[in-house]
C-alpha cells in the first residue's frame, strides 16, 4: 500500500447509497483477489514478497472499510439529528430603562 492522503468531496445525499455501494464493491473485489492469490514457497524471498503483498492489500482494504464506516456513521448522525426537533431560539426584548445615560467624565 502506497502513501495515503485524505480527500474530501461532496455528493448529493440521494447519491450516497450508490457511492457507498461502489466503495464496498471495490473493497470486496480486492479481498476476492487476495483470497485467490497463492504464496510461493513461504520460507523464501518470493514467499516473503507474497506475504508482504497480502499484508499491504489487507491494509488497503481495511482503510477503505474504515472510510466506509466514517461515511455511514456520519450519515446516521445526520439522520438522527434531523429527526430530533431543534429548539427555536427565543428573542428577548431588550429591557427598557428609564435611567439617563451616565454623563461622561472629563479630567484635565
Amino acid at each position: 500500500m502506497g502513501k495515503r492522503i485524505n480527500i474530501q468531496y461532496s455528493i448529493d445525499i440521494d447519491d450516497l447509497p450508490d457511492e457507498v455501494d461502489r466503495l464496498l464493491q471495490h473493497a470486496t473485489q480486492e479481498l476476492n483477489k487476495l483470497s485467490d492469490s497463492n504464496v510461493r514457497e513461504p520460507i523464501s524471498l518470493g514467499g516473503l514478497e507474497d506475504i508482504d503483498g497480502l499484508r499491504r492489500g489487507l491494509a488497503s482494504i481495511d482503510a477503505t472499510l474504515q472510510d466506509l464506516s466514517a461515511i455511514i456513521g456520519g450519515y446516521l448522525s445526520y439522520k438522527a439529528s434531523e429527526a430530533v426537533p431543534q429548539p427555536q431560539p427565543t428573542v428577548e426584548e431588550p429591557e427598557q430603562k428609564n435611567e439617563e445615560p451616565p454623563s461622561p467624565e472629563y479630567s484635565f
